[in-house]
Parts: structure tokens; C-alpha cells; sequence
């Protein structure tokens, strides 16, 4: 964590003192019990999890906090045929308006890569 401020203050250096106490106790609990700690590693979820599986995997919630949100249609089954690609191309595109306004980048991408892809596929410019 990095604190930016022009001074200290004693509320500042009492959360700074405790942090470095409980970082202390947490070290020496690891060398006693021989844990070297490392960082996790998952996959992201993203509402196109299903899109790019054919047997369904990858429609459980996972993790905390509000659920991403999914097109109707495409949280079902989709279907997306040249008949109805605009309209998903719309949704998408809102939806990673809507994404990027909230600062969730990672489903901003997701949604762009998805939106070229299906002009890609359907030679849409």
C-alpha cells in the first residue's frame, strides 16, 4: 500500500504501527511452521464464459460483490444469427460503455474482444 501525505499523523503512524506489528506475528508464524507464502492465482470469470464453451461450464457465480451483468438472451441459451447480431453488437457495445463508466476494464476488454470478434464473423465493419 503506498500513503501519500505531507505528514504524519498519529492516527496514520498508530494504523502504520500496527500493520508492521501484525505483519511481524504473521512472519514469524510462517517461518514456525515452515509457510512460504505465495500468491494465489485464479481465472477470471466474465460473462462470456458460456459463449466460448460448449458444454455450459463457466455459469457459476463466483466471487463476491454484484453479479456482472449478461444479456438476456445470452445468459440462456445464444444463438446469434445473422438476423440478430446487430442487435447483440448494440448490447455489447452498451454494455462495455456501461463497464468502462464503472471502471471494470477487465469486462470493458472482454466485451471489445467479443464485439470484433462477432464482426469478424460476420463481416461486419
Amino acid at each position: 500500500v503506498l500513503l501519500y501525505a505531507d505528514t504524519v499523523t498519529a492516527s496514520m503512524s498508530a494504523a502504520m504501527g500496527e500493520t508492521a506489528r501484525r505483519r511481524a506475528k504473521q512472519q514469524d508464524w510462517n517461518e514456525t511452521h515452515g509457510i512460504t507464502p505465495t500468491t494465489i492465482s485464479k481465472p477470471l470469470a466474465t460473462p462470456f464464459d458460456s459463449l466460448y464453451t460448449s458444454s455450459g461450464e463457466g455459469k457459476g457465480k463466483r466471487g463476491r460483490g454484484k453479479q456482472a451483468k449478461q444479456p438476456a438472451e445470452a445468459s440462456a441459451s445464444v444463438d446469434i444469427t445473422a438476423q440478430n447480431v446487430a442487435r447483440y453488437l448494440k448490447q455489447f457495445e452498451r454494455e462495455m460503455r456501461d463497464a468502462a463508466r464503472d471502471l471494470e476494464f477487465e469486462k470493458a476488454a472482454a466485451l471489445r474482444d467479443r464485439i470484433k470478434q462477432l464482426r469478424e464473423q460476420f463481416l461486419i465493419a
